[in-house]
C-alpha cells in the first residue's frame, strides 16, 4: 500500500483528529522507545499497533461508504440527459467513487476498490424508502465492527 501525504483542510477538530493526534505520539514514542522495551512491553506493544490497526480498517470502510453516498448524490443531480457516472464526472471531477478515491486520499484503485466492496457487504444501507438494510454478510459485518 502506498504512502502519501494528505493535505489537511481548516474544520472543527473531532474524534478522528484527536485519535491521529495520539496515534502521532505514540508513533514518536515507540521510535525514543523501542530498544528499551522489555520482552512483555514489546509483545504487548504489537498488540496494540495490530488493534488500533484493525480499527484503522473499519473507519477506512466507513469513509469510504461516506465517500459513496457523497457520489451517489452527485449522480442523482446529474441532468436529464446525462449517465449517473457521467454526472458523478461533471459534478466532481470524477469517474466512479475507486477514482475519487484514489485521487483524494493518495491509494491505489485497487485499494479503493477493495475498501468500497467491503463496504458494500459489512456495513448497512438504506432503501429508497428509508428502511434500514441489513449488511449482506451481517455476522461478518458485526465482527468485524466489534
Amino acid at each position: 500500500m502506498a504512502i502519501s501525504p494528505i493535505e489537511s483542510s481548516v474544520r472543527t477538530p473531532g474524534s478522528a483528529d484527536s485519535a491521529c493526534v495520539a496515534l502521532a505520539e505514540c508513533s514518536r514514542q515507540a521510535s525514543r522507545d523501542d530498544l528499551l522495551m522489555s520482552e512483555p512491553e514489546a509483545l504487548q506493544f504489537v498488540l496494540d499497533v495490530e488493534r488500533a490497526s484493525k480499527i484503522v480498517d473499519q473507519l477506512q470502510i466507513r469513509a469510504a461508504r461516506l465517500a459513496e453516498d457523497l457520489v451517489a448524490s452527485a449522480q442523482q443531480e446529474s441532468g436529464p440527459g446525462e449517465t449517473a457516472v457521467r454526472g458523478a464526472s461533471t459534478s466532481l471531477g470524477f469517474r466512479d467513487c475507486a477514482d475519487f478515491l484514489r485521487a483524494t486520499l493518495g491509494i491505489s484503485r485497487a485499494e479503493a476498490r477493495r475498501r468500497l466492496d467491503l463496504a458494500e457487504v459489512l456495513l448497512p444501507t438504506v432503501s429508497p424508502t428509508g428502511a434500514p438494510v441489513p449488511p449482506r454478510l451481517e455476522t461478518l459485518g458485526a465482527a468485524a465492527g466489534a
